[in-house]
């Protein structure tokens, strides 16, 4: 009790009270509480590493049930595992792109960059395209299988599966597929490499020989023309007596001054009988106005 008359202490506590060991809330280490002037408990800061010693001894006297408790999880968890864990299988296919095309006749220009991409940008969209998936779902070997039977659209679900890609930017293309059945995923993946090599390699390589048919038609023409003209100048080199080109050179020469001489020669020959036949009318129209006129048989005979 107080000399001023006021208590501070609470009624039923000593006027020297002691500190009381008070359990954590939620495990731990015990802290002490003191009164402090009031009849208010106030709670410790914990220590540093009060938690963690709090565990292990909790699992000291606890560890044959933690155990066990773990043991039966891991256990459900792996059974959960094992009964719903499907493998998945991938089948893969590979096409070589070449980066430049290939000439037949003679030099062309070769892809660029740029265009190489664009074309590889192509393939992939005819992989993908739902003509050729539709071309390859019409196969047998692709028609019947377990993994269409829950789907309502086949094109759509092998649209969204198949992968087509071009690893290392290389020349090399890779259509895969995923399924929980190896043999089907085999089957959808050859079923494309089919319908997109009837579909479109087949194709291009039908335009390459219908261009190099009209290539071998065009050179089988030449040479036939070539032959001629070399039969001709084989002639021509008989009628001169001389294949060199200097002789060739002088006969051609010689032979161009005799046609400009039988030339000039036709013209005189026409101009002379240009004015023959002018005399030739003149004197047929004089006839004509003479008249008839009559003679002697002397005269005529003269």
């Amino acid at each position: 009790m107080a000399t001023d008359g006021t208590n501070s202490s609470p009624p039923d506590a000593p006027s020297n009270p002691r500190a009381i060991i008070v359990p954590r809330v939620g495990g731990g280490s015990p802290t002490e509480v003191s009164w402090r002037g009031g009849p208010s408990l106030e709670m410790a800061d914990p220590q540093p590493g009060a938690g963690l010693s709090a565990y292990w001894h909790a699992f000291r006297r606890r560890w044959l049930a933690a155990v066990l408790l773990g043991v039966v999880i891991a256990g459900a968890a792996v059974a959960a595992v094992w009964f719903t864990y499907r493998p998945q299988y991938t089948a893969l296919a590979a096409f070589k792109i070449a980066a430049s095309e290939q000439t037949i006749l003679f030099p062309t220009a070769d892809r660029t960059a740029t265009a190489f991409d664009v074309y590889k940008n192509t393939q992939q969209q005819y992989v993908k395209s739902r003509f050729v998936m539709i071309a390859a779902l019409r196969k047998p070997e692709a028609a019947n299988l377990t993994v269409f039977e829950d789907e309502p659209d086949p094109v759509a679900w092998l649209g969204r599966n198949l992968r087509v890609e071009f690893p290392g930017n290389a020349e090399l293309m890779y259509i895969s597929l995923r399924a929980d059945d190896p043999q089907e995923a085999a089957a959808l993946v050859n079923a494309v490499v089919d319908a997109y090599t009837a579909e479109i390699v087949d194709v291009e390589l039908g335009q390459r020989r219908q261009r190099l048919d009209e290539l071998e038609k065009i050179r089988s023409e030449k040479e036939t023309e070539l032959r001629a003209k070399q039969s001709d100048l084989k002639g021509l080199v008989k009628q001169v007596g001389s294949g060199e080109r200097d002789a060739l050179t002088m006969q051609q020469q010689i032979a161009l001054q005799q046609f400009a001489a039988l030339r000039s020669e036709l013209s005189a020959t026409k101009f002379k009988i240009m004015r023959m036949k002018w005399d030739l009318a003149s004197k047929k129209a004089a006839a004509a106005r003479s008249g008839s006129v009559d003679g002697t048989e002397a005269e005529l005979e003269a």
